[in-house]
């Protein structure tokens, strides 16, 4: 049996449909090509083809303003996978795998070098005031069981005050960064200091 040559046919058929183009008349080409639209042809450039469009109101198109190099006032979440003093500190307080390196960067940024609360520890410092609160007044209570409130409130503050929690940070390795920005490794403690004469800001909770 001999083998059918489908391409031979199909060329044969395209080429016999494309004679009866070629064959008309010249009066008739240009008299279809006369009543074809005229073809625009852009430029590939985006910007001369924004400055050319025009809308119907007459306004012209502006272009699209493209992202500029914006500053972060912490450091982006992806550089905590880069901090060696982050993973360190982590291994030292022989924290669980399930906390990550991400949350535990933004236990480091204060409000004051990051007002966004999406990445500043406000929210996680009044968690963890709340919990050290209660387990120091449970723990005075039980030990201390006729204290004054007064007595109390001392004590629980001399556990768990700012001053305390600072030289506890120090014990762990936790150092200061001397300024925040997007630059500075996540392994440091970011805060913004006061300038002279600024009040210090009123915070809630212990």
């Amino acid at each position: 049996m001999k083998r059918l040559r489908l391409e031979r046919w199909s060329g044969q058929l395209l080429t016999a449909r494309s004679i009866p183009a070629r064959t008309r008349p010249c009066c008739l080409r240009q008299q279809q090509q006369a009543a074809l639209p005229p073809r625009i042809r852009f430029s590939s450039s985006a910007a001369a083809f924004s400055d050319d469009l025009i809308l119907e109101d007459g306004e012209e198109l502006e272009e699209e303003s493209t992202p500029s190099d914006t500053k972060y006032p912490s450091p982006p979440l992806e550089a905590a996978f880069n901090s060696s003093k982050l993973a360190a500190l982590h291994a030292r307080l022989n924290l669980s795998p399930k906390l990550p390196l991400q949350t535990m960067a933004r236990t480091l940024v204060d409000p004051s070098a990051d007002s966004n609360a999406d990445f500043n520890n406000a929210a996680l410092s009044s968690l963890g005031g709340s919990i050290m609160s209660y387990h120091v007044s449970e723990w005075l209570l039980c030990t201390y069981p006729r204290l004054p409130m007064t007595v109390l409130f001392a004590a629980s503050y001399a556990y768990s005050g700012p001053k305390t929690l600072q030289l506890v940070g120090k014990e762990w390795g936790v150092e200061t960064a001397a300024a925040p920005g997007e630059e500075v490794d996540p392994g440091y403690l970011q805060f913004s200091k006061l300038k002279p004469g600024q009040a210090l800001p009123s915070q809630g909770g212990v």
